[in-house]
């Protein structure tokens, strides 16, 4: 046993509680305040985001717990430990490590996951949702600094498996008038549309695109399949109710 043991469990258990009011307070008793946790899929800095990283993550996996796997590896400030994420009584759906960092006060600094095992489906043969970086921009001046942006764009998307599906091509318009170019890109995992954008290697050549290019870029998270045109109506009366 070592001094990480309380911290270690009491981390997990924020992953695992549902109620919205006890977790924030259970990730304030944790968690410094400038608290960072990253792995290859999230990014989130601060015991909002935090928040709601957890809160998506159990949207994602319902009625699965993490739990501790094997022993702590602890020495100084910072400890590594496995664990797991499942159903009770059933084979875990991911397995990972995490290396935490604690601060002066004994509260986690920041946590570094990595994954060694990741769920291709959620439970009942549900496909995972994708998650998706949208852009549609307008007045972008091609010179040296965008043309820098497009030569090292791909390697930002690497870890993240993203993958363009549309890069400004010519629409066949239907309907209307379109204007900008639609920029569409894909990851294969939810929150990872985020987790890119947020990552170091995005964030300094994001500028290079800003300073040349008008537009809006938004990050959406995918449906579940199988998905039907009517589910979406659920989900309304869902929001509507909790107004």
């Amino acid at each position: 046993m070592t001094k990480f043991t309380a911290l270690i469990q009491a981390y997990l258990n924020t992953w695992n509680e549902t109620d919205p009011t006890a977790r924030k307070e259970a990730i304030r008793e944790v968690w410094e305040v400038s608290g960072r946790y990253s792995d290859p899929l999230a990014v989130a800095q601060g015991h909002e985001e935090i928040d709601r990283t957890i809160a998506a993550v159990q949207q994602q996996f319902p009625a699965m717990t993490f739990e501790l796997l094997g022993e702590i590896d602890a020495h100084g400030d910072q400890a590594r430990f496995r664990w797991q994420l499942g159903a009770m009584g059933k084979k875990p759906v991911a397995i990972g490590f995490d290396v935490m960092v604690t601060g002066q006060r004994g509260k986690v600094q920041s946590v570094l996951g990595f994954l060694d095992q990741i769920p291709s489906k959620t439970p009942e043969g549900v496909e995972s949702p994708r998650s998706y970086a949208v852009g549609l921009l307008t007045d972008a001046h091609m010179g040296d600094d965008l043309t820098e942006y497009l030569r090292r764009i791909d390697d930002t998307l690497a870890p993240y498996s993203g993958k363009f599906l549309i890069h400004g091509a010519s629409p066949a318009q239907v309907e209307g008038q379109w204007i900008p170019d639609l920029i569409v890109i894909e990851f294969p995992k939810a929150h990872a549309a985020r987790a890119w954008y947020s990552s170091e290697a995005y964030q300094a050549i994001l500028p290079l695109r800003t300073d040349n290019a008008t537009g809006i870029v938004a990050l959406f998270e995918g449906v579940e399949h199988p998905h039907k045109a009517t589910d979406i109506l659920a989900y309304a009366t869902t929001s509507r109710s909790n107004l």
